[in-house]
């Protein structure tokens, strides 16, 4: 096994930070460390909300094994190119309206969830009127393509 290749496994362990898996192809001492940041295109908030103990994953291996060679490190998504939704042609142009929900509000931005694992960074004087969830229209201003970064302003 190599860098690049995708293997079969099965999660073994859960996480905050993600997961451990069992690689199918070889013995029982080779694993796979996922990240949380390598779990899915979308936006999670907990590591079950895509795998569960038992269950039987591809993984991209990312990179060799660590030092002792006890695991290497993968990314889920991937291993699943054909759902990234930052590739072309892309869904999303600037000068647009699009809805979406809230689905993070930090100190002085939210981020809209416009679906497909895409949100859009929004900076608002009015963010404690909205709630995780709530529905809103985003008028698009700048797309980033290369960074994954959308930027935008709500529309009242």
């Amino acid at each position: 096994m190599k860098e690049g290749d995708v293997v079969s496994c099965i999660v073994s362990q859960l996480g905050s930070y993600g997961f451990y898996a069992i690689i199918d192809d070889q013995n029982k001492d080779s694993s796979v460390f996922v990240n949380f940041g390598e779990l899915s295109w979308k936006r999670i908030r907990k590591t079950e909300e895509v795998v569960s103990i038992g269950d039987r994953v591809k993984v991209k291996l990312c990179k060799e094994p660590s030092r002792d060679g006890s695991y290497y490190l993968g990314s889920l998504k991937r291993a699943y190119p054909e759902a990234n939704p930052w590739v072309e042609p892309f869904l999303y142009e600037t000068e647009n309206a699009y809805e979406g929900r809230v689905c993070f509000l930090g100190k002085d931005f939210l981020l809209v969830e416009l679906g497909d694992g895409v949100s859009v960074a929004v900076k608002d004087a009015q963010l404690n009127q909205y709630q995780i969830d709530d529905k809103v229209q985003v008028f698009m201003t700048k797309i980033l393509l290369e960074e994954q970064k959308l930027y935008g302003r709500l529309i009242q």
